[in-house]
């Protein structure tokens, strides 16, 4: 509650400027036209002239201290990121170690059976998502992808990921900044599927140049698409909106607005388009730094 009314705090500020505005210029036109005493209306006229310099001045400091908030919490999230890709390398070490010495175990035992079972069910879970074609992570990018396998096999999620060997190349800004735009689309479509049934849980990031047709420029496409809930006039309308979130568990609501600034800032555009089988995707074009190259 107390950051939504600091958001709305610049709100009112403004139609207080506008309304001592309407007052300065009533006042205007009562010493043009009026035989009201000209040193009184000058005095009014002083005053309404102070307030408005006085409300400008916290307009101002409020939308600035608003705006050092967003970044501050950009960061966090950013941070945020960064150890849940840590926690996720050091869960997939846990798990390896764990599959190897059960294995082990049973094969030092000879209980050939149950090992073919035990690596048939492993097998099986590991077909719940799609690494792409590069088993090592090559990029910072591939590496945060690659570390969310752990949790989409928590929750069953059918994850998939395909990215081009050479994005942080053709990306035209900061690695960090590449991987907080698709870090945010996923953790969004992740705590989206997870509210679904097991079996309707899936995720995919799609990463490639896209050449369109009749033009030479080549740009980044990015999709992330997931199954989703039908979303109401209102969701597709706020989604975007800082603060407005559909989650209920202490969420900011900054994740989709940080998106769009990101993808603003590298002049690109940001579409978001309801596909059949009830899935959304995010669909991003940044000008790649190839430009019209390749």
């Amino acid at each position: 509650m107390k950051k939504q009314a600091r958001r709305q705090t610049p709100v009112i500020y403004i139609l207080l400027l506008l309304a001592i505005q309407l007052k300065i210029l009533v006042l205007f036109i009562l010493a043009r036209y009026s035989s009201y005493s000209e040193s009184l209306l000058k005095i009014a006229f002083c005053i309404g002239l102070t307030i408005i310099a006085v409300v400008t001045f916290c307009t101002v400091k409020v939308m600035v201290r608003i705006r050092n908030e967003a970044a501050e919490a950009a960061g966090r999230a950013f941070i945020n990121d960064l150890m849940q890709v840590f926690s996720s390398l050091r869960g997939q070490r846990h798990d390896f170690i764990g599959h190897v010495q059960h294995m082990y175990t049973l094969l030092k035992n000879n209980d050939l059976q149950e090992l073919q079972r035990y690596m048939k069910r492993t097998a099986q879970e590991i077909h719940l998502f799609s690494p792409g074609e590069h088993a090592i992570p090559a990029s910072a990018l591939e590496t945060f992808l690659h570390a969310r396998i752990s949790t989409a096999i928590d929750h069953k999620i059918h994850y998939e990921y395909q990215i081009i060997p050479e994005v942080e190349t053709i990306f035209p800004g900061k690695n960090s900044d590449l991987v907080r735009i698709i870090g945010n689309l996923l953790n969004n479509a992740f705590d989206e599927v997870i509210k679904l049934p097991a079996v309707q849980r899936f995720v995919r990031v799609y990463v490639d140049l896209d050449k369109r047709a009749g033009s030479r420029e080549k740009e980044l496409l990015i999709t992330v698409t997931n199954t989703s809930r039908s979303l109401t006039e209102e969701e597709k309308q706020r989604m975007f909106t800082p603060g407005f979130s559909t989650k209920t568990d202490n969420h900011s609501g900054l994740g989709l607005p940080i998106v769009q600034k990101l993808v603003h800032q590298y002049g690109g555009r940001l579409e978001v388009c309801q596909q059949p089988e009830q899935r959304i995707s995010f669909i991003i074009r940044l000008p790649s730094s190839w430009g019209a190259a390749g």
